[in-house]
């Protein structure tokens, strides 16, 4: 219903499903199953964008081939994937991330090297999309305080180069 009144307002729009997290404290392993079955309700017809967050790498691979076949399965594997957060903090005691530990990969510029491998590797599994969580530092979501692009004074971190070089192709 309010896809048909979306597109009927603007036929050029798209209608993004809510982001899955696919983790987490409150994981309900089967609501993209029960959505898109739903038999009075599917949600297939209903959006024009999958949505998924993905954070950790080691996980990417596995949960958007779940996501990919899982679409397929009810009907709508032509929906394109959009990664609407994935992200990576520059605090050195929040950076575990695997091949990330090394001290030349620690802070800031271990942030902009996260940044620069896993960017375009959630592109190469099939990603449309991908966006990254947050514009700048804050203390108002403490399990993510420094996954920002821009430091609390607003200034670019080095993930903030790497990001523009990232989104223009260069290396």
């Amino acid at each position: 219903m309010t896809a048909q009144a979306a597109h009927g307002a603007n036929p050029r729009a798209r209608v993004v499903l809510g982001g899955l997290a696919l983790g987490g404290q409150r994981l309900d392993p089967d609501f993209l199953e029960d959505i898109l079955g739903d038999p009075q309700y599917p949600a297939g017809p209903n959006f024009d964008v999958m949505n998924v967050h993905l954070y950790r790498p080691e996980r990417m691979a596995a949960r958007m081939e779940y996501v990919r076949s899982t679409l397929a399965r009810f009907g709508v594997g032509d929906q394109p994937i959009w990664v609407t957060e994935t992200g990576y903090p520059s605090d050195p005691a929040e950076q575990a991330a695997k091949g990330f530990t090394d001290p030349r990969y620690l802070g800031p510029e271990g942030q902009a090297q996260w940044l620069r491998s896993h960017l375009p590797y959630l592109r190469s599994l099939g990603a449309a999309k991908v966006f990254w969580f947050k514009l700048h530092d804050s203390d108002a979501n403490p399990e993510a305080r420094t996954y920002g692009l821009l430091d609390t004074a607003a200034q670019p971190k080095p993930a903030y180069d790497a990001y523009q070089r990232v989104i223009r192709g260069a290396p």
